[in-house]
Protein backbone atom coordinates (compact mmCIF):
# COMPACT_ATOMS: atom_id res chain seq x y z
CA UNK A 1 0.00 0.00 0.00
CA UNK A 2 2.68 2.28 0.86
CA UNK A 3 4.46 3.78 -2.12
CA UNK A 4 8.11 4.63 -2.03
CA UNK A 5 9.00 7.54 -4.27
CA UNK A 6 12.40 7.50 -5.97
CA UNK A 7 13.89 11.03 -6.53
CA UNK A 8 17.42 9.93 -7.34
CA UNK A 9 17.00 10.41 -11.14
CA UNK A 10 16.22 14.15 -11.28
CA UNK A 11 18.83 14.98 -8.59
CA UNK A 12 21.53 13.33 -10.64
CA UNK A 13 20.53 15.30 -13.66
CA UNK A 14 20.67 18.63 -11.79
CA UNK A 15 24.14 17.80 -10.43
CA UNK A 16 25.39 16.99 -13.90
CA UNK A 17 24.17 20.34 -15.22
CA UNK A 18 26.03 22.19 -12.52
CA UNK A 19 29.22 20.34 -13.30
CA UNK A 20 28.89 21.20 -16.97
CA UNK A 21 28.53 24.93 -16.13
CA UNK A 22 31.62 24.85 -13.95
CA UNK A 23 33.60 23.24 -16.76
CA UNK A 24 32.48 25.92 -19.21
CA UNK A 25 33.40 28.73 -16.76
CA UNK A 26 36.80 27.12 -16.15
CA UNK A 27 37.47 26.89 -19.89
CA UNK A 28 36.50 30.54 -20.44
CA UNK A 29 38.70 31.61 -17.51
CA UNK A 30 41.66 29.80 -19.01
CA UNK A 31 40.99 31.40 -22.40
CA UNK A 32 40.79 34.90 -20.79
CA UNK A 33 44.04 34.32 -18.89
CA UNK A 34 45.81 33.14 -22.03
CA UNK A 35 44.50 36.16 -23.97
CA UNK A 36 45.61 38.55 -21.21
CA UNK A 37 49.08 37.04 -21.13
CA UNK A 38 49.28 37.33 -24.92
CA UNK A 39 48.37 40.99 -24.72
CA UNK A 40 50.98 41.60 -22.03
CA UNK A 41 53.69 39.85 -24.02
CA UNK A 42 52.72 41.81 -27.14
CA UNK A 43 52.83 45.11 -25.19
CA UNK A 44 56.23 44.35 -23.66
CA UNK A 45 57.61 43.41 -27.06
CA UNK A 46 56.23 46.60 -28.58
CA UNK A 47 57.79 48.75 -25.83
CA UNK A 48 61.09 46.93 -26.15
CA UNK A 49 61.02 47.33 -29.93
CA UNK A 50 60.19 51.07 -29.67
CA UNK A 51 62.95 51.57 -27.11
CA UNK A 52 65.39 49.76 -29.34
CA UNK A 53 64.40 51.93 -32.31
CA UNK A 54 64.81 55.10 -30.22
CA UNK A 55 68.18 53.99 -28.98
CA UNK A 56 69.28 53.21 -32.51
CA UNK A 57 68.12 56.63 -33.74
CA UNK A 58 69.81 58.35 -30.80
CA UNK A 59 72.99 56.44 -31.45
CA UNK A 60 72.89 57.45 -35.11
CA UNK A 61 72.48 61.13 -34.16
CA UNK A 62 75.42 60.95 -31.75
CA UNK A 63 77.87 59.62 -34.31
CA UNK A 64 80.88 61.94 -34.29
CA UNK A 65 82.68 62.93 -37.46
CA UNK A 66 86.15 61.73 -38.32
CA UNK A 67 88.56 64.66 -37.88
CA UNK A 68 92.12 64.10 -39.08
CA UNK A 69 95.03 66.56 -39.36
CA UNK A 70 98.43 65.46 -40.58
CA UNK A 71 101.64 66.87 -42.00
CA UNK A 72 102.01 66.85 -45.78
CA UNK A 73 105.59 68.14 -45.59
CA UNK A 74 107.83 69.82 -43.02
CA UNK A 75 105.95 73.12 -43.04
CA UNK A 76 102.37 72.23 -44.06
CA UNK A 77 99.41 70.21 -42.78
CA UNK A 78 96.08 69.09 -44.21
CA UNK A 79 92.67 68.66 -42.55
CA UNK A 80 90.18 65.95 -43.57
CA UNK A 81 86.69 65.78 -42.04
CA UNK A 82 84.13 63.05 -42.83
CA UNK A 83 80.64 62.82 -41.27
CA UNK A 84 77.42 60.81 -41.58
CA UNK A 85 75.46 64.07 -41.47
CA UNK A 86 75.72 66.91 -43.97
CA UNK A 87 78.36 69.42 -42.89
CA UNK A 88 77.95 73.17 -42.63
CA UNK A 89 81.57 74.31 -42.15
CA UNK A 90 84.97 73.64 -40.63
CA UNK A 91 86.82 76.33 -38.68
CA UNK A 92 90.50 76.14 -37.78
CA UNK A 93 93.21 78.30 -36.23
CA UNK A 94 96.69 78.20 -34.75
CA UNK A 95 96.78 78.77 -30.99
CA UNK A 96 93.33 80.40 -30.94
CA UNK A 97 93.97 83.33 -33.32
CA UNK A 98 93.28 84.16 -36.98
CA UNK A 99 90.43 81.66 -37.41
CA UNK A 100 89.88 80.47 -40.98
CA UNK A 101 86.66 78.90 -42.34
CA UNK A 102 86.04 76.23 -44.97
CA UNK A 103 82.33 76.11 -45.87
CA UNK A 104 80.58 73.00 -47.20
CA UNK A 105 78.62 72.88 -50.43
CA UNK A 106 75.11 71.40 -50.68
CA UNK A 107 74.78 67.92 -49.11
CA UNK A 108 78.54 67.70 -48.55
CA UNK A 109 79.58 65.25 -45.83
CA UNK A 110 83.33 65.64 -46.38
CA UNK A 111 85.59 68.71 -46.22
CA UNK A 112 89.32 68.77 -46.90
CA UNK A 113 91.67 71.72 -46.40
CA UNK A 114 95.12 71.39 -47.94
CA UNK A 115 98.48 73.19 -47.57
CA UNK A 116 97.94 74.91 -44.22
CA UNK A 117 101.23 76.53 -43.25
CA UNK A 118 102.69 75.65 -39.85
CA UNK A 119 104.09 78.56 -37.79
CA UNK A 120 107.68 78.30 -36.65
CA UNK A 121 108.02 76.52 -33.31
CA UNK A 122 105.53 74.41 -31.32
CA UNK A 123 101.87 75.20 -31.97
CA UNK A 124 98.36 73.81 -31.56
CA UNK A 125 95.97 73.47 -34.50
CA UNK A 126 92.38 73.87 -33.22
CA UNK A 127 89.57 72.47 -35.41
CA UNK A 128 85.82 73.03 -35.00
CA UNK A 129 83.33 71.06 -37.11
CA UNK A 130 79.68 72.17 -37.39
CA UNK A 131 77.00 70.09 -39.14
CA UNK A 132 73.64 71.28 -40.52
CA UNK A 133 71.86 70.26 -37.29
CA UNK A 134 74.03 72.67 -35.34
CA UNK A 135 76.08 69.97 -33.64
CA UNK A 136 79.63 71.14 -32.85
CA UNK A 137 82.71 68.95 -32.56
CA UNK A 138 86.14 70.16 -31.46
CA UNK A 139 89.55 68.58 -31.80
CA UNK A 140 93.14 69.84 -31.44
CA UNK A 141 96.46 68.64 -32.84
CA UNK A 142 100.01 69.65 -31.90
CA UNK A 143 102.65 70.31 -34.55
CA UNK A 144 106.25 71.54 -34.56
CA UNK A 145 108.17 73.24 -37.33
CA UNK A 146 111.77 74.47 -37.37
CA UNK A 147 111.12 77.03 -40.11
CA UNK A 148 107.46 77.68 -40.79
CA UNK A 149 105.13 80.54 -41.64
CA UNK A 150 104.69 83.81 -39.75
CA UNK A 151 101.17 83.80 -38.31
CA UNK A 152 101.56 86.45 -35.60
CA UNK A 153 99.82 89.79 -36.08
CA UNK A 154 101.64 93.08 -35.52
CA UNK A 155 100.98 94.93 -32.26
CA UNK A 156 99.63 98.48 -32.39
CA UNK A 157 99.97 101.14 -29.67
CA UNK A 158 98.30 104.55 -29.50
CA UNK A 159 99.49 107.03 -26.85
CA UNK A 160 97.53 110.28 -26.43
CA UNK A 161 98.98 113.22 -24.49
CA UNK A 162 96.99 116.42 -24.89
CA UNK A 163 97.79 117.65 -28.44
CA UNK A 164 100.44 114.97 -28.99
CA UNK A 165 99.48 111.55 -30.32
CA UNK A 166 102.05 108.81 -30.89
CA UNK A 167 101.09 105.78 -32.98
CA UNK A 168 103.41 102.79 -33.32
CA UNK A 169 103.42 99.19 -34.50
CA UNK A 170 105.82 96.34 -33.82
CA UNK A 171 106.25 92.90 -35.35
CA UNK A 172 108.49 89.93 -34.55
CA UNK A 173 109.62 89.72 -38.20
CA UNK A 174 109.21 92.73 -40.53
CA UNK A 175 106.53 95.32 -41.14
CA UNK A 176 105.36 96.36 -44.59
CA UNK A 177 103.63 99.58 -43.53
CA UNK A 178 101.11 101.17 -41.20
CA UNK A 179 98.24 103.47 -42.13
CA UNK A 180 96.35 105.94 -39.98
CA UNK A 181 93.31 108.14 -40.42
CA UNK A 182 91.72 110.79 -38.22
CA UNK A 183 87.93 110.83 -38.39
CA UNK A 184 86.79 111.17 -42.00
CA UNK A 185 90.14 112.53 -43.14
CA UNK A 186 92.54 111.05 -45.65
CA UNK A 187 94.42 107.84 -44.91
CA UNK A 188 98.17 108.32 -44.50
CA UNK A 189 100.76 105.54 -45.01
CA UNK A 190 104.08 105.17 -43.18
CA UNK A 191 106.82 102.75 -44.22
CA UNK A 192 109.53 101.32 -41.96
CA UNK A 193 113.03 102.72 -41.74
CA UNK A 194 115.60 100.49 -43.42
CA UNK A 195 117.60 100.33 -40.19
CA UNK A 196 114.71 98.79 -38.21
CA UNK A 197 111.90 97.08 -40.13
CA UNK A 198 110.34 95.60 -36.99
CA UNK A 199 108.95 98.90 -35.75
CA UNK A 200 107.22 101.96 -37.19
CA UNK A 201 106.25 105.03 -35.16
CA UNK A 202 104.81 108.45 -35.88
CA UNK A 203 104.10 111.46 -33.67
CA UNK A 204 101.11 113.62 -34.61
CA UNK A 205 101.08 117.17 -33.26
CA UNK A 206 97.48 118.30 -33.59
CA UNK A 207 96.08 121.79 -33.29
CA UNK A 208 92.38 121.27 -33.98
CA UNK A 209 90.00 121.17 -31.04
CA UNK A 210 87.64 118.27 -31.56
CA UNK A 211 86.63 114.81 -30.42
CA UNK A 212 87.35 112.29 -33.13
CA UNK A 213 88.39 108.71 -33.87
CA UNK A 214 91.82 107.56 -34.93
CA UNK A 215 92.13 104.40 -37.03
CA UNK A 216 95.44 102.54 -37.33
CA UNK A 217 96.25 99.47 -39.45
CA UNK A 218 99.54 97.55 -39.49
CA UNK A 219 100.57 94.89 -42.03
CA UNK A 220 103.70 92.73 -41.85
CA UNK A 221 105.61 91.07 -44.70
CA UNK A 222 103.55 87.86 -44.30
CA UNK A 223 100.34 89.93 -44.74
CA UNK A 224 99.31 89.41 -41.12
CA UNK A 225 97.20 92.40 -40.24
CA UNK A 226 96.17 94.22 -37.08
CA UNK A 227 93.80 97.17 -36.66
CA UNK A 228 93.04 99.48 -33.77
CA UNK A 229 90.59 102.32 -33.21
CA UNK A 230 90.39 104.81 -30.36
CA UNK A 231 88.28 107.86 -29.66
CA UNK A 232 90.41 110.87 -28.75
CA UNK A 233 89.83 114.40 -27.54
CA UNK A 234 92.34 116.66 -29.28
CA UNK A 235 93.37 119.52 -27.02
CA UNK A 236 94.42 122.55 -29.09
CA UNK A 237 97.66 124.49 -28.91
CA UNK A 238 97.55 128.22 -29.64
CA UNK A 239 97.96 129.33 -33.26
CA UNK A 240 100.28 132.18 -34.28
CA UNK A 241 100.03 134.27 -37.47
CA UNK A 242 102.39 136.96 -38.83
CA UNK A 243 101.57 139.85 -41.15
CA UNK A 244 104.00 142.57 -42.16
CA UNK A 245 103.04 146.21 -42.58
CA UNK A 246 103.10 147.81 -46.00
CA UNK A 247 106.46 149.52 -45.40
CA UNK A 248 107.87 146.46 -43.55
CA UNK A 249 108.56 148.51 -40.46
CA UNK A 250 106.13 146.55 -38.31
CA UNK A 251 104.99 142.96 -37.87
CA UNK A 252 101.43 142.28 -36.75
CA UNK A 253 101.16 139.11 -34.65
CA UNK A 254 97.84 137.37 -33.92
CA UNK A 255 97.63 134.61 -31.30
CA UNK A 256 94.46 132.48 -31.02
CA UNK A 257 93.59 129.82 -28.45
CA UNK A 258 90.49 127.98 -27.24
CA UNK A 259 91.67 128.49 -23.66
CA UNK A 260 92.88 131.76 -22.12
CA UNK A 261 96.33 132.91 -23.26
CA UNK A 262 98.62 133.02 -20.22
CA UNK A 263 101.60 134.89 -21.71
CA UNK A 264 103.44 135.68 -24.95
CA UNK A 265 107.20 135.99 -25.45
CA UNK A 266 108.66 137.77 -28.47
CA UNK A 267 112.27 137.28 -29.58
CA UNK A 268 113.31 139.93 -32.08
CA UNK A 269 116.87 139.53 -33.33
CA UNK A 270 117.85 137.82 -30.07
CA UNK A 271 116.14 140.27 -27.72
CA UNK A 272 113.31 138.67 -25.72
CA UNK A 273 110.35 140.69 -24.49
CA UNK A 274 107.16 139.55 -22.78
CA UNK A 275 103.88 140.83 -24.15
CA UNK A 276 101.27 141.40 -21.41
CA UNK A 277 97.94 139.62 -21.80
CA UNK A 278 94.79 139.51 -19.72
CA UNK A 279 93.51 135.99 -20.37
CA UNK A 280 92.11 136.65 -23.84
CA UNK A 281 91.58 133.78 -26.26
CA UNK A 282 92.59 135.99 -29.22
CA UNK A 283 95.17 138.73 -29.05
CA UNK A 284 96.80 140.88 -31.77
CA UNK A 285 99.83 143.09 -31.20
CA UNK A 286 102.55 144.71 -33.30
CA UNK A 287 106.32 144.45 -33.18
CA UNK A 288 108.26 147.48 -34.49
CA UNK A 289 111.31 146.79 -36.65
CA UNK A 290 114.11 149.38 -36.57
CA UNK A 291 117.11 147.55 -38.00
CA UNK A 292 117.74 147.69 -41.72
CA UNK A 293 117.96 144.38 -43.55
CA UNK A 294 116.74 141.01 -42.31
CA UNK A 295 114.95 140.85 -38.95
CA UNK A 296 114.25 137.46 -37.34
CA UNK A 297 111.25 137.12 -35.09
CA UNK A 298 110.13 134.20 -32.91
CA UNK A 299 106.89 134.23 -30.91
CA UNK A 300 106.02 131.73 -28.20
CA UNK A 301 102.49 131.67 -26.76
CA UNK A 302 101.51 129.87 -23.57
CA UNK A 303 98.16 128.52 -22.44
CA UNK A 304 96.92 125.97 -19.92
CA UNK A 305 95.10 122.69 -20.55
CA UNK A 306 93.80 120.64 -17.63
CA UNK A 307 96.24 122.32 -15.25
CA UNK A 308 99.28 121.82 -17.50
CA UNK A 309 101.10 124.55 -19.39
CA UNK A 310 101.09 124.14 -23.17
CA UNK A 311 103.03 126.33 -25.60
CA UNK A 312 103.26 126.95 -29.32
CA UNK A 313 106.17 128.57 -31.17
CA UNK A 314 106.27 130.24 -34.60
CA UNK A 315 109.19 131.91 -36.36
CA UNK A 316 109.63 134.19 -39.39
CA UNK A 317 111.58 137.16 -40.69
CA UNK A 318 111.00 140.48 -42.38
CA UNK A 319 113.33 142.60 -44.52
CA UNK A 320 113.29 146.24 -43.56
CA UNK A 321 114.66 148.82 -45.95
CA UNK A 322 115.39 151.39 -43.22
Amino acid sequence: MNQILDHSGPKKKTQNNRNDIKKIIRVFSIIIVIFGVSLMISGVYSVAKTSKIKKSASKAENIEPSIVAKKTDESKVSIDVTHKITLEKVEYNWDGSNTQTAKATANQTQISVKDIGIPTGDHKLNIKVIDIKGNTYNKSFSFSCAKGIDSINPEINIVIEKTRIEISAEDETELQFITYRLGNGNEETIYPDQSDKKKISKVLDLELAETTDIYVRAVDTSNNEATKQETIVVYPKPTIEFKGSQDSSEVYVTVKSTTPIKKINVNLNGTIQEVPTQGQTEYTFKVKVSRAGRNDITVEAFTEIEGEEVSQTASGYINYGG
